[in-house]
């Protein structure tokens, strides 16, 4: 509020100083150029008012950020997906983590089991996997087919867990998700044991 009033006193204290700039000229110039002046001055008084009103828009937003405890809501991204039903992979499948629990910024695509990165940044990602009686398997967290990390399972009973996290640096638009080495997981819709997760940090 306190930058409102602000923006509208630097406003009016313009708009007062052309206006006296303009009638101390009136006297001295033909209707013409004095007609043109008064349009430069209104151009130049716009520009200068639109330099200002970004300037406190920005500080607007600082004070916000701050007021937030440091977070940018525009740039709140995060989420979290779980794998709902038993499934079997081949080696190289995407696991298509389709029951999606949070969806902040809509980075996540259950379709594709991508994560795309909306803005460039900083993010963390986790993610854990649950075999089912089968043999040994790996989750493994990509970032552009480039190996991030890794979580491996070598049963020694019925069901094992394993987990893998990183923090990446990412540009906008470029996808990170999870991938196996081929077998069976266990997915649920009441234990979340396969599951991936992730969030802007800075």
């Amino acid at each position: 509020m306190k930058f409102k009033v602000f923006k509208n006193l630097i406003f009016c204290a313009l708009l007062l100083s052309s206006t006296d700039a303009m009638e101390s000229g009136e006297s001295k110039c033909p209707r013409f150029a004095f007609e043109q002046k008064l349009l430069e001055s209104l151009v130049r008084l716009e520009h200068s008012v639109k330099t200002i009103g970004s300037k406190i828009t920005s500080l607007e937003e600082r004070m916000l950020n701050l007021e937030n405890g440091g977070k940018n809501c525009r740039n709140a991204i995060a989420f979290t997906t779980v794998l709902s039903r038993e499934t079997t992979f081949e080696s190289g499948n995407i696991i298509k983590f389709n029951s999606v629990l949070n969806n902040e910024g809509n980075g996540y695509n259950r379709n594709s089991g991508m994560f795309r990165a909306p803005i460039s940044g900083t993010y963390i990602f986790a993610f854990q996997i649950e075999h089912w009686d089968t043999k040994e398997i790996t989750g493994q967290l990509m970032l552009e087919n480039v190996l991030q990390s890794s979580a491996i399972i070598n049963p020694g009973g019925k069901s094992t867990q394993a987990t893998g996290h990183a923090v990446v640096t990412l540009l906008s638009g470029q996808y990170v998700w999870v991938q196996t080495t081929g077998g069976k997981l266990y997915g649920s819709d009441t234990f979340y044991g396969t599951a991936f997760s992730g969030a802007f940090l800075y």
